[in-house]
């Protein structure tokens, strides 16, 4: 008898710890997708993000398996991405995307790119008008799609030249980058365009001076889908 109220105590526990995680993989999986699908004007808008940019963005959807990051979240990114790859596949890859979305869908678009072009001997002025005037054409193009401008976020000057000891990047580059598209975006002050300054808003660890731990990059995908995004 005693060894039977064992086993039906223990199957009882065993019923309970599956009861507590199915609901704790409820509640996840609703926090998760609560923004993928809701009702606007008696439709229902299916939303989703797409985030280009290059290995900083790479990486972080290559940490999906042990990151948070909501299923909605698709990425376009490459490592050692700038202007180039933007022109020849970043921005094709986008086009294809908005060409063929749904009606029901609505898309917002994350663009992250920068970091890499200041690396290089360049006229950083005329590089981030070159990017400007590509964005600027998309969001005319498309009004029905929502634009986000993620700041290029800082390197740590102190340790970047360990691991890239080529480096020419500085902050204060960066911030001349960000500068202008903020000041480009508030002057044509576009409804469908916004410009989110994780730069100043987030703390960030760079291991290797470039590319965030692990905890920056869940930081940075909250940061997008709680703050940056205005979803319907």
């Amino acid at each position: 008898m005693m060894y039977f109220n064992k086993k039906i105590k223990g199957l009882i526990l065993i019923v309970l710890l599956s009861l507590i995680f199915i609901v704790f993989s409820i509640i996840k999986y609703k926090h998760n997708t609560y923004k993928y699908v809701i009702k606007y004007n008696s439709k229902f808008i299916i939303n989703k993000v797409i985030i280009v940019g290059d290995s900083r963005m790479e990486l972080i959807r290559d940490k999906r398996d042990r990151l948070n990051i909501p299923d909605y979240f698709i990425f376009d990114a490459k490592s050692g991405a700038y202007i180039k790859w933007f022109k020849q596949t970043g921005l094709p890859d986008l086009i294809e995307i908005l060409s063929n979305k749904k009606d029901y869908y609505h898309y917002h678009v994350v663009f992250n790119l920068g970091v890499n072009d200041i690396d290089y001997d360049i006229d950083l002025i005329e590089r981030v008008k070159e990017y400007y005037g590509m964005y600027r054409d998309l969001i005319v193009q498309n009004k029905d799609i929502s634009f986000y401008f993620l700041s290029v976020n800082p390197i740590d000057e102190n340790r970047i030249y360990d691991k890239f000891p080529s480096n020419s990047r500085t902050n204060s580059e960066i911030q001349i980058f960000n500068n202008y598209i903020k000041y480009s975006l508030n002057r044509d002050n576009f409804s469908n365009a916004k410009y989110c300054d994780s730069y100043n808003d987030l703390s960030f660890n760079l291991p290797d001076g470039l590319h965030y731990s692990d905890k920056t990059d869940q930081d940075i995908i909250n940061y997008i889908n709680n703050y940056c995004i205005d979803f319907k």
